[in-house]
């Protein structure tokens, strides 16, 4: 049953925004509530053209596989991603900006189970459409890669460690892995060179490797700074030690700055 829609009452509640602004924290526990949301919530996909047989504003029974031609969302690189959205409203907004339509006429909707349009999405995944974004630029936007869209549709809630900006409060659960490969040369050297610039706040450094399960999918470089007695400005010095470092990460690519006053 779908619902062919015009109109701004449809989309997935306050309770599937929610949860899709929760998982912009990217730690596994609030994917897993997203996913069970969507169980229980529709999404809303644009149509570039109109669905054979369906009627604006009723729900339609449609009659084996669902065919839709959805609208996507251009980057200025040139690759699309899938678009989903929560609600009309949003989807008003984007759509005003793009010049949506469907077949020429008023802009339509599909509204559809979460879960069943996050599948539709990774139907449509190739070169050319790389991912799927929930909400397009509103404050609950959830960019989703291929990958991440894959392990969803499975079932597997993932943390999106591009969404993870810091280790969460409960620290005992970062857990120090256990030795792997040497830190590349260029990574110890650039920490090192940052000591130097930094001598003035900074006392030492130590280099980690940590994992987290409800943030981490593998094993990454964690760097605790050393800082000197008073007042030490950690945005500043964890910015300034990024940047030094950021060339030299190993995959999976990101690393965790914490301080030790």
């Amino acid at each position: 049953m779908q619902v062919i829609g015009q109109d701004s009452g449809s989309g997935g509640g306050p309770d599937l925004v929610s949860a899709v602004k929760a998982a912009r924290r990217g730690f596994r526990k609030d994917v897993a509530a997203l996913l069970d949301a969507l169980e229980q919530a529709d999404l809303l996909i644009p149509l570039a053209e109109p669905v054979a047989g369906a009627t604006t504003g009723e729900r339609t029974k449609i009659e084996g596989e669902l065919r839709l031609i959805p609208h996507f969302l251009p980057t200025p690189e040139g690759p699309q991603f899938a678009a989903l959205f929560t609600s009309s409203p949003l989807l008003d907004a984007i759509a005003s900006q793009l010049g949506w339509r469907t077949g020429g006429a008023e802009l339509e909707f599909c509204s559809v189970p979460g879960g069943v349009a996050l599948q539709m999405a990774s139907g449509t995944l190739d070169e050319q459409v790389q991912g799927v974004v929930i909400d397009a630029g509103a404050d609950s936007e959830l960019v989703l890669t291929a990958a991440e869209v894959r392990q969803l549709v499975a079932g597997t809630a993932i943390p999106l460690v591009g969404y993870v900006a810091a280790i969460p409060d409960d620290h005992e659960r970062t857990l120090v892995a256990e030795p792997g490969a040497p830190p590349p040369a260029a990574l110890t050297a650039a920490l090192e060179e940052c000591l130097k610039e930094l001598a003035a706040e900074l006392v030492g450094y130590e280099l980690l490797r940590t994992f987290n399960p409800e943030r981490d999918l593998e094993p990454h470089p964690t760097i605790k700074l050393k800082t000197k007695p008073g007042k030490v400005d950690h945005q500043h010095l964890a910015k300034h030690v990024f940047s030094a470092v950021s060339p030299h990460l190993p995959p999976p690519g990101y690393v965790d700055i914490v301080f030790e006053d």
